[in-house]
């Protein structure tokens, strides 16, 4: 097995770094579901344990934290014996892994579909951010892009976002409502948005601009003041 590396305070023996250590990357693997030659840890501090009996205990690994990512924290080496808790010692540790990413070959407009974006798979080392990471298109269905990704970038999760109800360029319907009196037209929306949203959009009829809300993927209303 290869232990992984350690800054520790004091002096513990090279018997608890294997054991301890080795419960630390265990739990590493089993949290990002990679294997050993895939995981990076490094303990900079823990607290003292004492090395009368350590090994007559039964040692697990908790997280105190709702962060499940890679970099700094702390974890919990809490020693059992049965199902009694005899000692609870907070671990500093840097964590970092090597996975496959999605990286992109050429740059990314934005509303570009996630099925359509050119790149290559790459062994990355990721140091930050390991759960906004995207290994496979299949894991955003439908999504497009909200921004200009350039070339050589890894993808990530916020890169990305449901498509709008109505994409900039797109022709609608417009509604002009005065009182009871509703007279559509034919427009061009000039932005992006969703339903409720309110927007600018052109008349083709009158070539002026005007100010509504999207009710539809077809439809703007536009309330006469």
């Amino acid at each position: 097995m290869v232990l992984p590396m350690f800054l520790m305070a004091g002096n513990p023996s090279v018997a608890m770094q294997k054991e301890l250590g080795g419960i630390l990357l265990d739990y590493a693997m089993r949290t990002f579901d990679l294997p050993e030659q895939d995981i990076q840890l490094r303990v900079h501090h823990w607290s003292n344990i004492p090395e009368k009996g350590w090994n007559n205990h039964s040692w697990s690994v908790e997280r105190r934290s709702q962060s499940t990512d890679v970099g700094y924290q702390t974890l919990w080496l809490v020693a059992r014996k049965g199902p009694l808790v005899q000692g609870e010692y907070p671990v500093s540790v840097e964590i970092t892994v090597t996975t496959d990413a999605l990286v992109t070959t050429k740059l990314v407009s934005r509303y570009v579909s996630c099925d359509k974006i050119p790149f290559r798979i790459q062994k990355t080392r990721i140091s930050r951010d390991f759960r906004k990471i995207v290994r496979s298109t299949d894991e955003l269905p439908n999504k497009i892009t909200h921004q200009v990704i350039p070339a050589g970038r890894i993808l990530t999760r916020d890169m990305f976002m449901d498509p709008p109800d109505v994409m900039k360029g797109d022709k609608v319907n417009l509604e002009l409502h005065t009182g009871a009196l509703v007279i559509s037209t034919d427009g061009i929306t000039t932005e992006s948005a969703t339903i409720g949203d309110k927007i600018r959009v052109y008349c083709t009829t009158t070539r002026i601009y005007l100010t509504g809300e999207v009710q539809n993927s077809n439809t703007v209303i536009i309330e006469a003041q």
